[in-house]
């Protein structure tokens, strides 16, 4: 792993390993042979064939005159194809993208090339090329793996695994390289910019019984290590390994009115695997052998508990406790965020057969679970929603939060910053839709107050209070032809102590139909000013700053009889400051895809 493969190597073996699927596996019927059909006939396996999906490239050039945001010039190849046939169902996803290899130096910069294919046979699913398999909330969840995925699930149970490379090897900027860690997750959360990072393997079982939608229990294990040896000289770097298990359990009774689900992951981080053996055991995982302790190793866990009530079929009470305990961590997740406790309670009722509906979401967050830092941040929320439906044209739809953040000190803890914010939002939103002869009109309005207070222990502190004003109109209007004509303002005003922020826009957007709805044309344009007023307290004169931004966007598409669809994209960009710093842009696209 000291280098990536040219890339005319790569886009041969993918656009073989196409064929062969496309054509091989999916080839007429004549060819394949009259006595195949009759071979499954006999033994009671269906030989109806079924093929679709669809395969196209994108283009874009992209130009700025000032810092470049992506690559000038880059090309994407995706195909998408499912088919069935003899009892088998195939699924194909294919994306070839030009931007890793022009970004190299990026080192944050993910990369989306991928494929994947999928084939199921009754109860056995199997998966190779770019999985993101999701077993659980806090072991592996979403993380993309090059590898496979294999599942088995005759009758009411479910033996699942999955395994693969999550990060690739990077050497360290010492030997000359100019990236950083990237995974196929995301970075990793160790690593800092050009620090490098070795190859991560992931590996993961379940063993489940029982429905999900329903009562379940499915025992889950994870293991992920670095490879030690996919780097020449790692410097500073430490290769880690994680081993967790998870317990996840699900209950449904009174016909499905009441449903209960938990989890519980126990997970040990050995921080260096070359570390020496320590006698000292972090936790279970390291009492009971499966893991072997080193110095710097450590175990925590997560968990979650949540309920579901149905009410008379008016309404659904929800109620979920979190807790992440300081220092955990899986490689099987992107990112978590440890040392949190989360209480929340959802109520909603519906009144009048649905024309009314009240619902409320109430939470608290704090960390410090431990207790050992200087002080405790605490979150409490309250939100209030009511949508009414007073006609078959009119709906309105009002709310009310209120936010409340709290960082106070432990006890006998001096010289600590305390604040106490309090924030609250009203908004009203109502909307209307209604026909005029053989137009088609809809308006909507949403207005909204947002107040924050901010009350610091440093008496030197200025604080962050605000009060905000905001409103956003838009109308549009249909006609019979397939045209559309769309026109929206909105308008922000913030005050605050020493600084006034007035934001004003304006957009509009036409779109059309011709050639029997086979072409579709569309435009949009939109004005932008901010206005900052600085009125500091001092005796230095008050400032003024205005900021302008004008962006345009055009689309054309046409449907290709039996040839497909094409698509290109314009869309240009003007933003004009009053410090330096102004820049226009613009990008192009062209699309086409072929569907079968």
């Amino acid at each position: 792993m000291h280098g990536q493969r040219p890339v005319a190597r790569d886009v041969l073996l993918w656009v073989l390993l196409v064929v062969v699927t496309v054509f091989g596996l999916f080839r007429p019927r004549a060819a394949r042979g009259q006595y195949v059909d009759e071979a499954f006939s006999r033994v009671g396996i269906s030989n109806d064939f079924s093929i679709g999906g669809s395969v196209g490239m994108l283009g874009e050039l992209y130009g700025t005159s000032g810092v470049s945001r992506r690559p000038t010039a880059s090309g994407r190849l995706f195909a998408r194809a499912q088919a069935s046939g003899y009892g088998l169902s195939y699924d194909l996803n294919m994306v070839l993208s030009t931007e890793q290899y022009q970004f190299n130096q990026n080192a944050r910069r993910q990369s989306i090339n991928q494929i994947d294919l999928r084939v199921k046979y009754k109860w056995i699913e199997a998966d190779a090329g770019t999985v993101s398999p999701r077993l659980s909330q806090y072991s592996l969840n979403g993380t993309s793996l090059k590898g496979g995925f294999l599942e088995l699930t005759p009758g009411k149970w479910r033996i699942t695994y999955t395994g693969g490379v999550s990060q690739r090897a990077v050497e360290p900027a010492s030997l000359g390289s100019t990236s950083s860690a990237t995974t196929t997750a995301g970075p990793s959360p160790r690593i800092g910019a050009n620090a490098g990072a070795f190859q991560r393997w992931l590996h993961a079982a379940r063993l489940g019984y029982g429905d999900l939608g329903g009562s379940y229990v499915d025992l889950i294990g994870l293991y992920g290590f670095d490879d030690a040896s996919s780097l020449r000289d790692p410097g500073a770097l430490s290769p880690v390994s994680n081993t967790n298990v998870t317990t996840v359990a699900g209950l449904r009774v009174l016909d499905g009115r009441i449903r209960l689900e938990g989890q519980l992951t126990a997970s040990g981080l050995v921080n260096d695997t070359q570390a020496p053996r320590s006698d000292t055991s972090p936790g279970l995982l390291y009492d009971l052998g499966i893991m072997n302790a080193r110095a710097g190793s450590q175990m925590d866990y997560a968990g979650r508990l949540s309920a579901r009530v149905d009410v008379l079929k008016r309404g659904q009470l929800q109620m979920s406790y979190e807790r992440i305990q300081p220092g955990f961590r899986s490689l099987g997740l992107a990112y978590l965020r440890s040392d949190q406790e989360v209480i929340q309670i959802r109520p909603r009722v519906d009144f009048f057969d649905g024309k009314l509906r009240l619902d409320a979401q109430l939470g608290q967050r704090r960390n410090n679970l431990n207790g050992d830092l200087q002080s405790t941040l605490r979150r409490r929320q309250a939100r209030m929603n009511a949508q009414v439906r007073l006609s078959r044209t009119f709906f309105v739809s009002t709310s009310y939060s209120r936010l409340v953040n709290a960082n106070t000190a432990m006890p006998g803890v001096q010289d600590v910053a305390t604040f106490r914010q309090v924030s609250q939002t009203v908004s009203v939103a109502p909307s209307l839709t209604f026909r005029r002869g053989s137009l088609t009109h809809s308006s909507a309005l949403t207005a909204s107050l947002q107040t924050l207070r901010d009350r610091q222990s440093d008496p030197n502190a200025s604080g962050a209070s605000f009060t905000n004003y905001s409103g956003t109109l838009s109308h549009t209007v249909a006609f019979p032809s397939g045209t559309s004509v769309g026109l929206s303002g909105n308008a922000l005003m913030s005050q605050r102590a020493a600084t006034d922020l007035v934001t004003v826009s304006v957009n509009a957007n036409v779109s059309r139909s011709l050639l029997d709805r086979a072409l579709r044309v569309n435009a949009s344009g939109g004005w932008s000013s901010n206005r900052v007023r600085i009125d500091p307290a001092s005796m230095v004169p008050t400032t003024t700053n205005t900021s302008r931004q004008f962006t345009a966007t055009s689309t054309v598409r046409y449907r290709i009889p039996v040839m497909g669809d094409v698509s290109f994209r314009l869309r240009a960009l003007r933003s004009s400051q009053p410090q330096g710093g102004s820049f226009n842009e613009v990008q192009s696209t062209i699309r086409y895809e072929y569907r079968f």
